[in-house]
């Protein structure tokens, strides 16, 4: 079951579709090969910096399936207030609870990057413990 979401994932990945108002988000946009997945990647970090926090996370949604770890730590990072920019107005709110679900997910399926982020967050929010 190699590059397949668990079940869990994809209950959160549903939950976020419909909070972000896209049911059906994680199906809508075919990405071909490692190349379309980076790209993907680059523009939500690229929105992310502009502000367009819930515009990130539809792109994100819509690759999931393609690379679920790298594609949920990228993820997580809009939900959390570490990666989200200061100064900038933003449309997405930060979700610490949101980032770690997400972050633990990513670790489940191998990310090293997601250890991290996740234990970074949990040392700036002690009380989510």
């Amino acid at each position: 079951m190699a590059g397949q979401a668990p079940a869990q994932t994809g209950r959160e990945v549903a939950s976020l579709a419909r909070a972000n108002g896209k049911e059906g988000a994680g199906s809508s946009q075919p990405v071909k090969g490692d190349n379309g997945l980076a790209q993907i990647i680059q523009r939500a970090r690229d929105m992310v910096r502009r502000g367009q926090v819930l515009k990130a996370r539809e792109q994100l949604l819509a690759a999931v399936s393609q690379s679920p770890s790298e594609t949920l730590l990228e993820l997580g990072r809009t939900f959390d207030p570490y990666y989200l920019p200061s100064g900038v107005s933003s449309d997405g709110q930060p979700e610490p609870v949101r980032a770690r679900s997400l972050y633990e997910e990513a670790v489940k399926l191998g990310s090293a990057a997601a250890a991290r982020d996740l234990e970074r967050l949990r040392r700036a929010h002690p009380a989510m413990n």
